[in-house]
């Protein structure tokens, strides 16, 4: 789809998305009515949960239940998740296990991307591209912290590529993700590997 006149080469956002919207804005006291200390199939995604553009999956709080309200703030598998605040701007691609269900809150736009036209990690790798980061710089209003208005971001321009090469772009980024998760998983462990030493025997 093209964009408007002279932009041919890009699409906005929202012509590549089915639906754009920011996540559930709850307030301390009602999150602390929905939290879990049992595992559930409920689970709470906040902006600190996203570090180096993957979701820290075993960190999310779990909920105890979620009323049919919140259901709208729910991801989808594939959907990408942009924070409103803040600078740079963070974006993650969730994976939404079989039965499982991921609140976003109200500090993260949800994109429902139109996957017959876009891969979400192609997106996703511009978004993280200098000329990604340079876009969402260069809609966000500046204040105290730097915001994003939904409105913004539905005009954000995302370069425009056929499938092939937008396939390519994504299969090289997941592939470095990847490499990043398998990195973080080690860190850790070598991390928890600090905490025996004092004790160990020679």
């Amino acid at each position: 789809t093209p964009g408007e006149e002279g932009t041919e080469d890009t699409w906005t956002l929202e012509e590549i998305s089915s639906s754009l919207r920011r996540g559930a804005q709850l307030t301390a006291s009602q999150l602390d009515g929905m939290v879990s200390a049992e595992p559930s199939d409920i689970r709470y995604l906040m902006l600190s949960n996203i570090q180096d553009g993957v979701i820290e999956g075993e960190n999310l709080p779990y909920l105890s239940k979620l009323e049919s309200k919140y259901d709208k703030f729910c991801l989808k598998d594939g959907s990408l998740v942009i924070s409103k605040n803040g600078m740079p701007f963070k974006s993650a691609v969730p994976s939404v296990g079989n039965g499982a269900r991921i609140l976003a809150n109200g500090n993260l736009f949800i994109v429902d991307l139109d996957t017959e036209k876009v891969s979400p990690y192609y997106v996703k790798a511009f978004l993280d591209s200098p000329a990604g980061e340079a876009a969402l710089a260069s809609i966000a209003q500046n204040g105290n912290i730097s915001s994003i208005s939904l409105e913004a971001l539905k005009k954000l321009r995302i370069p425009a590529a056929d499938m092939k090469r937008q396939h390519g772009v994504a299969r090289k980024y997941e592939a470095a993700l990847a490499v990043i998760v398998r990195m973080k998983e080690e860190l850790k462990n070598r991390s928890e590997s600090l905490k025996q030493i004092f004790d160990s025997q020679d």
